[in-house]
């Protein structure tokens, strides 16, 4: 009787890790593959349906948002129900990082597009990681220098 190797039985290819799915952001690029584990686990994954609102203008800014699959609309509401997209998002991409730095609330609100899967980072662990991590301060500084040429004026309140 002979035997025969049993036959391999199709696999779907391994998700990728937060960790690797860092690596391919910019702002974590640069991160050695220890630093960018560290991160990885601060990260929360967080799910959304087509329609729902991930936070609304004028909401606290406590997460930095990073887009794992899917899309999101980024707008601000304008007088009498009219809305400005100000941008798209769409996997790989972040948003939600100016109020992680400067602690207003929300300048504008966030729906998903489509069934979106988000990584979240808080405030205080992404600080954390900055504090430790110079080079990711530096990357930080790059993408708040692109973010403020598409998103809106933030006001702060004059001082008494």
């Amino acid at each position: 009787m002979a035997l025969y190797p049993p036959t391999p039985i199709p696999t779907m290819p391994k998700p990728m890790n937060r960790a690797q799915f860092l690596q391919n952001i910019p702002l974590f690029e640069d991160l050695t593959a220890a630093q960018t584990q560290s991160v990885a686990a601060d990260l929360v994954e967080r799910h959304f349906a087509q329609g729902d609102i991930i936070f609304r203008e004028g909401d606290p800014g406590e997460v930095l948002y990073l887009v794992q699959k899917g899309r999101v609309r980024i707008f601000v509401s304008g007088s009498h129900t009219e809305t400005s997209v100000i941008l798209f998002g769409r996997a790989g991409d972040i948003f939600g990082e100016l109020a992680i730095v400067d602690g207003l609330p929300r300048s504008a609100s966030a729906t998903a597009v489509e069934d979106t899967v988000v990584y979240t980072l808080e405030r205080h662990a992404f600080r954390a990681h900055m504090r430790h991590y110079p080079q990711l301060a530096l990357n930080f500084m790059k993408l708040l220098q692109c973010a403020c040429a598409t998103t809106p004026t933030r006001s702060t309140p004059s001082p008494p």
